[in-house]
Formats: C-alpha cells, structure tokens, sequence
C-alpha cells in the first residue's frame, strides 16, 4: 500500500515540476500565442446516392480533381467573425491547459498527507506546493478575464492542402460529420460534398466546414450530366477558391511575342512567353516582361473579382552600342567567345551578356578582356611577344621568394640566442657577490663577452630585418610576374 502511495506521489510531483515550468512565480503573465503558421485543407472522398456502378469513380474523381486545380491557391484571409473565433478557440485551449495544471498541483498536495515526510520537511512540501497553485491560480484567474481579441492571430495565413497521411490520399468521407474529421486531424477547412443519381442527371453538392466557426459556410448544388462533370470542375473550383482564399479574386493571362521572354506579376516570376496568374487580390497589378537583347515592359492592370484580364505584349529591339577593338600591332584575329568576328581594328555591337574576347596574332601571346552590354566602347591592347617565355620567370620569381623567405626563417633565431647569451652574461656582471670573486681577467672576459654578444644580437637583428625586405620584394616580383601573365 505504501508502495503504491509513494508511486502516485512520484507521478504528481513529476506533473507539479511541469506544470511550475509552465504557470511558475518566474512565468510572466501573457496572452497564448497563435503556433500555428498555416491554414490547413482538406478535401474528403464524396458520398453517393443511388449512383450506377460505372460512375461510382466519381466519388473520388471529383474532389480529386478539385483539389488539384486548387494547388495554387496562396494565402487564407480571416473575416473579421472568423478571426474572433479563432481566437476564442486558442483563448478557450489556454484556460483549459491552465485548469488542467491547477488541478494535478492541487491532487501532487492532497497526496503530501500519505508521504513518509514527516515535521519540517512535510511543512515545507505544503509551504512549496501552496506557492504552485497560488501561481497557477492566480494564471488561471489571469487567463479566464483576457478578451479574444487579446491573442495576437495574423490576417492571413498560407494554405496547405492536406491530404490522409496514413493513405497519402483523400480523406475518408466525414458522413455528415465534418467536426469530427477536422479535430482528428488538425484541419482548419474540411471540403466534403454528395453524388446522388436521379433520371440521368447527377446532382453535386459540395460543402466547406470551417472548423473556427464550427459550422458550414460554403454550399452549392451543381446538376450536371456524369459525362459532363470533368466540364463543370474549373467553373466549380473558381467558385470554391474566393471560399477558401477568404476574398474575392481577379486573374491575368499575359502572351508576350518572344516566347522566351520571362513574365512577372508583382515581382514574381509566373511562366515564359505565355502564363496565367490567379488568385490575385482585386486592384492594380505590375506586370514585368523582359529578355535579352530587347527592351523591358511593364503595364499596370486592374483587375475585377472574378474577372481574367488578358494582356498582349510586343518586345521592341534593343539598339545595342558598339565597341571599337585596337591592337598594337594591328592585324590580331578577335574572337568573341568561340567565334571569330574579324581583324583589329574592329568594331563590333556590345553583347547582351558578358562575353571573354581573344586577340590572337602569330608571334605574340594571346590576349583576354571581357566584353560587357555597358561597355567599354574602345578597348586597346598591346601584344606581348611570344618570346618571353612567362611560365619561365613565373617559376624564376617563385624560386626567388622561397630562397630569400628561406634565408629570413634561418636568421630570425641567431639574434635570439645572441640575446640570451648577452642576458647570461650580464645576470653574472649584475651579481655583486659573484661578480666580486672573479679574477680581474675573468671579469674583463665576461664584459667583452657581453659586449660581442650584445653588438652581435643588434647586427644579426638588422641583418634579419633586410632578409624580410628581400623577400617582402622578391613576393612583390612573383605576384608582378604572374598579373602580367594573367592581364597580357
């Protein structure tokens, strides 16, 4: 029975801890937060009525089908009820948390009286247990009085269509129980619908439940023939998505002659030559259309709910400007890229990108500068012969730099030990006592000795100081070697 006792008081105080973490005397009092950073649908299988045998794929078909023509749809925006209730949802799910906490600190006190403390250490217990639940009460209290409009919600929210992670498909149909299907899993809008089957003629209906609200807020009735419902699913998807965005919504198709020239809507890049951008908010719109070689256009676009704007361009040709390229001697070939273009003197149009341009002349090294749409509009190069053998004096000037950077590496540690051995013998000039009980011949040898060691650290020191010029030169040299090799 004991046993038992001690188990359960384990457990409560394991749950007093968590809950001291969460509501204790250091937590400040503040609103619950919205964790949540999208606004997640999901799309469930229909339920048929009275539907014959070979149409009995549309159940799944047809939210199939809608969910795919959905798969662009940006942002969620929260009507101003909607967003009350989603507030309250998050405001209601702190006060429950909180009550929860209160009430296993409350039982983790309760069960103190079947501990096996006893005197001090059980009044202490009460004294620390009686502090966690004033603390928990006091963020309860705190909790209960806070308004809706106290949780910080964002106004929008981007929409991820959910789909049955066990199945990987849609959802089972929720029959008539959406709520139900959108706690399980998480779901914020549950689209669901019906198939039923009268004299040939099928009748859809689809539903949104929007799980802030708790109820349906979307209904329509479609009647359509079953050989023409893969007809009516744009014109019901279009319908489906001002639900599901929270705002009506314009489109705009734009064609543009080239066909390879990008296309952008507000910045942002929807296709090449030919593209269609939804679900854009009512009101004016940028559109961006550019390629190389021929000037940008941009228009500005009204566009009215449920309204696609069609939008034709024409790119005009850029007039480009033209390099002049000279070489001394004159005659070199010019290639641009891969291509050769003619002979310097040569003038040629500034490309569309950044392009490498070759002068080559027999008897002279090749020459490199690059060529871009801004220019320069004369470019002027001297040739250098081939008969320096660049290579040769890189290697030269390398060796050099290793030489001399070697010499300096070998020199720093003479004046060092130079310096020691001056400092040994001027710890024993130093040293009265010692000094005093040398011969006067010892004492004239430790002064000249001194004297050779301390000249001796001054000359290798500046002797090691012109080595680390030479090879500070000698780099200089090696680099100078290699930019000419590299800008010739």
């Amino acid at each position: 029975m004991r046993y038992r006792q001690l188990l359960l008081l384990s457990m409560l105080l394991g749950a007093v801890g968590s809950a001291e973490r969460l509501f204790g005397a250091d937590a400040p009092l503040q609103p619950p937060t919205d964790d949540q950073k999208t606004w997640a649908v999901g799309f469930s299988v229909f339920t048929t009525s009275d539907l014959p045998v070979e149409f009995e794929y549309l159940a799944a078909s047809v939210p199939q089908l809608l969910l795919s023509d959905l798969h662009e749809l940006p942002e969620h925006t929260f009507s101003p009820e909607e967003r009350t209730a989603y507030q309250s949802s998050i405001l209601r799910t702190a006060v429950t948390k909180a009550q929860g906490a209160l009430d296993t600190l409350v039982k983790a006190r309760d069960q103190i009286v079947f501990s096996q403390a006893t005197g001090s250490s059980r009044e202490q217990q009460y004294a620390s247990s009686d502090a966690q639940i004033a603390d928990a009460r006091k963020r309860l209290a705190y909790l209960s009085s806070l308004k809706p409009d106290s949780v910080a919600v964002a106004q929008t929210k981007p929409i991820v269509l959910a789909v049955d992670t066990s199945t990987g498909r849609l959802f089972p149909s929720p029959d008539e129980r959406p709520a139900v299907l959108a706690d399980a899993q998480k779901l914020d809008a549950v689209v669901y619908g019906s198939i039923s089957y009268q004299a040939g003629v099928a009748y859809v209906d689809v539903y949104v439940y929007n799980r802030a609200l708790n109820k349906v807020v979307y209904h329509r009735d479609y009647p359509q023939s079953p050989e023409r419902l893969y007809d009516w699913i744009p014109f019901a998807a279009d319908e489906l998505a001002g639900e599901l965005l929270g705002r009506p919504w314009g489109s705009v198709s734009v064609s543009v002659n080239p066909s390879s020239a990008a296309i952008r809507v507000d910045g942002n890049l929807v296709g090449f030559g030919s593209a269609t951008a939804r679900y854009l908010a009512p009101g004016t719109h940028l559109i961006t259309v550019s390629e190389s070689g021929y000037r940008d256009v941009t228009r500005d676009v009204d566009l009215a709910p449920s309204k696609t704007e069609q939008v034709q361009l024409v790119l005009s040709v850029q007039n480009r400007g033209h390099a002049i390229i000279r070489s001394t001697p004159g005659g070199a070939d010019v290639y641009i890229g891969s291509i050769w273009s003619g002979v310097t003197p040569l003038t040629v149009p500034l490309p569309d990108e950044p392009e490498e341009v070759r002068l080559s002349l027999k008897g002279y090294l090749d020459s490199h500068f690059l060529l871009s749409p801004a220019g320069p509009e004369s470019v002027e190069r001297t040739l250098v012969t081939s008969a320096i053998d660049f290579p040769k004096i890189i290697q030269a000037r390398r060796d050099e730099f290793y030489t001399h950077i070697g010499w300096f590496l070998l020199a720093v540690p003479v004046p060092i030990i130079l310096n020691g051995l001056f400092s040994n013998e001027m710890a024993v000039a130093q040293n009265t006592s010692e000094f005093a009980n040398l011969t006067p011949a010892a004492q004239n040898q430790v002064i000249t000795s001194g004297n050779v060691f301390y000249y001796a650290a001054w000359g290798t020191a500046f002797l090691a100081a012109g080595l680390f010029v030479n090879a500070m030169i000698s780099l200089v040299e090696y680099i100078q070697a290699g930019e000419e090799y590299h800008i010739r």
